[in-house]
């Protein structure tokens, strides 16, 4: 639904946010919300500065996120052809079978003809990139000649070595459909390379980067080593409020070379022990 307001003399000099916050009933923050995820238009340009100053006579419209939709993302980076989004745990890429919240779905109400270049799971949280056509070749082209930085920080059982290269097959688990496997036959070949970033007592934090992208493949092959993710009951990982793995930085060509960072939440930072 979108709602289309009017600003009048009386607003002129209130902010975006303190205008659409007084006018739609919301709390400040997810006033701001509502801007950085594009979702606010002022005659007919989108804004995204929510500190800006109204003179009067403006008109906005504001799309209201689709019913159940799930609220916590934030556009890190925008570019005429991608944009980068930071994804909250428990939020869907790709809607299921069953329907339900999803990112693409939220993210191309906002940014229209964007669509997801890649996916990371619903419970992992953190940037996820959305592209246009001219900007999903770019990211492809990049992607096939190594020059797309995807980095992911995750909480581990145990104390691995100082650097891992993980470099098994993974394929489809024959026991159970649900999950991959590291090893298979006819597995596709995944390489997954691994530093520590900070030791604990029974845990370790430690930064994976990608030089594949296979479903789970961090998960897996962190299982596969030994020391499986904090809270990834699928993989045999210890006990945790959440799956402690964190999509934090991407890099990818330009002109010029870009990059996004997502910070490491803080229930995830915490089961450093």
């Amino acid at each position: 639904m979108t709602r289309k307001l009017t600003t009048s003399d009386v607003d002129a000099g209130a902010s975006v946010a303190a205008f659409l916050a007084l006018r739609l009933g919301l709390d400040a923050g997810a006033a701001q919300a509502r801007i950085v995820a594009g979702a606010v238009y002022v005659d007919g340009r989108r804004e995204r500065d929510a500190t800006r100053v109204l003179r009067g006579g403006e008109r906005i419209a504001v799309h209201d996120p689709p019913e159940g939709a799930a609220a916590g993302w934030r556009v890190v980076r925008e570019e005429p052809d991608l944009v980068v989004v930071d994804k909250p745990s428990g939020l869907a890429v790709i809607a299921g079978r069953a329907g339900g919240a999803a990112l693409a779905t939220e993210v191309a109400a906002a940014f229209p003809g964007m669509h997801p270049f890649h996916r990371i799971d619903r419970d992992t949280s953190g940037l996820v990139l959305f592209a246009r056509a001219g900007g999903a070749k770019r990211l492809a082209d990049a992607l096939a000649a190594g020059t797309l930085v995807r980095e992911y920080l995750a909480v581990v059982a145990g104390a691995p070595p100082e650097r891992l290269v993980l470099d098994a097959p993974i394929g489809p688990d024959p026991a159970d459909r649900r999950r991959m496997k590291a090893g298979v036959p006819g597995g596709k070949p995944a390489r997954t390379e691994v530093a520590v970033v900070r030791y604990g007592t029974r845990t370790t934090l430690v930064r994976a980067r990608l030089a594949t992208g296979l479903t789970h493949q961090i998960r897996v092959h962190l299982a596969a080593a030994g020391h499986p993710v904090v809270g990834d009951t699928l993989y045999g990982g210890p006990t945790g409020p959440r799956l402690a793995l964190h999509a934090e930085h991407l890099e990818w060509p330009g002109p010029p070379r870009a990059s996004a960072r997502s910070p490491l939440p803080a229930e995830i930072e915490a089961l450093v022990a």
